[in-house]
């Protein structure tokens, strides 16, 4: 059962037809009845696209130009990212393995934040994409 249902999404969709993007995207998973696909291009999306590498420095201080084009996994804003469509496919009741749920909340509960020069920071990003993996693992 999603968060939301067909009829609402749909009075939505129609109401606001400069909705931004992602939330439409999501109606539209919802009213055509493909959250499945619409979470695995997601998680996909943040495996993909988002470098497993530490700069040496903290990402909040970098400037725009070269450096700034690289989207890091240690970022707070892709950590969050992850963690919101993670509570959105477990709300949307997508997965409902309890073994990958169990991990899941496991992953919540853990320590997310990144700091420069933490040896710690590998094991985040491991742990990231050990997540990811199952998950996209699970959504086939």
């Amino acid at each position: 059962m999603t968060r939301y249902s067909v009829e609402t999404v749909t009075r939505a969709l129609r109401e606001n037809p400069n909705m931004p993007d992602g939330i439409r995207e999501y109606f539209e998973a919802v009213k055509n009845h493909t959250l499945p696909q619409y979470y695995r291009k997601e998680f996909q999306r943040e495996k993909d696209d988002y470098s497993n590498e530490i700069p040496p420095v903290d990402v909040r201080t970098m400037i725009p130009g070269t450096e700034s084009l690289t989207r890091y996994k240690c970022q707070g804003n892709y950590v969050l990212g992850l963690c919101l469509t993670l509570r959105g496919v477990i709300n949307d009741e997508v997965i409902t393995d309890r073994s990958v749920l169990t991990d899941i909340e496991q992953f919540l509960g853990s320590d997310l934040s990144f700091q420069v020069g933490d040896p710690d920071n590998q094991q985040r990003i491991d742990r990231i994409n050990s997540i990811l993996n199952r998950v996209l693992e699970n959504l086939g």
